[in-house]
């Protein structure tokens, strides 16, 4: 009888985690343009518009935008990350 050789391959990779510096905290949301992200799990747009609407009755916001993902699973449409970049804060709401 021949011996043979099993190759056993990990299929793991080594994690990668760098250590980023939190955001600094806004002092106020006055004037601060803010931005919602939707991204379309159920109940997702009512999640946004509750928050939206508690916060607009306490400051005063420069400006917002608004943007909702295709699904879940879908990246950022092109030119949505760009334009929430433009905000002061994102809300990312999700939904289920």
């Amino acid at each position: 009888m021949v011996a043979e050789t099993i190759i056993v391959l990990d299929p793991t990779a080594k994690a990668h985690v760098s250590e980023s510096p939190m955001a600094l905290r806004l002092e106020s949301l006055v004037g601060k343009k803010v931005g919602f992200l939707d991204n379309s799990k159920p109940n997702a747009d009512i999640l946004i518009a509750r928050i939206k609407a508690r916060l607009e009755e306490r400051f005063e916001f420069g400006g917002t935008v608004e943007k909702r993902k295709r699904n879940a699973g879908a990246g950022m449409r092109e030119g949505d990350l760009e334009e929430l970049a433009t905000c002061d804060l994102v809300i990312n709401g999700v939904g289920d």
